[in-house]
Formats: C-alpha cells, structure tokens, sequence
C-alpha cells in the first residue's frame, strides 16, 4: 500500500502467483507477472493489471474496460510507448 504524508492511503494492490508460480514474498521471478489489481483511494477506482507474454505489465483497465495507464516496452526493457493513468 502507498500513503502519503499524512497515514492515508493513496494506492493498494493485490498480487497473485508471479510468473515462476510462486507468491510475491517467495523466491521465483520477484512478483514478474504477479500483479492482479490496483486500487486508487481518491477515486475508488480499481484497475486491472494485463501483461505481455514475458510477464511485463502492459495496461491497467477499469472496470468498465477502458485503459487506465498503457506502455509497451521493446526486447531491452526500454520504454517504446507510455500511456498515464487518465
């Protein structure tokens, strides 16, 4: 969980498995491919993480669908597109 200054929480997430089928706290693939949602505290809004093949986050959806942050990444990991949280 994020908070800011004051103790009130700005952001949570729920992780899951990870790519190497282990939890987040274990040893495996250090929560690649683990994320399942983020909740934003200010609006109440919960995004649902989507990721690439390799496990890389690729776009956080809302609930009704629309994306919420989006960015692609190229073979090095470096930044070929990036999209904010609207």
């Amino acid at each position: 969980m994020e908070i800011d200054g004051e103790d009130q929480p700005i952001r949570s997430y729920a992780w899951g498995l990870d790519l190497s089928g282990r939890s987040g706290g274990e040893q495996g693939a250090g929560g690649v491919g683990g994320l399942c949602f983020e909740t934003e505290h200010a609006t109440n809004v919960t995004y649902h993480a989507s990721f690439d093949s390799n496990g890389n986050l690729t776009s956080l959806r809302n609930p009704v669908g629309g994306t919420g942050a989006r960015s692609e990444c190229g073979p090095f990991v470096e930044s070929l597109t990036a999209r904010p949280r609207l």
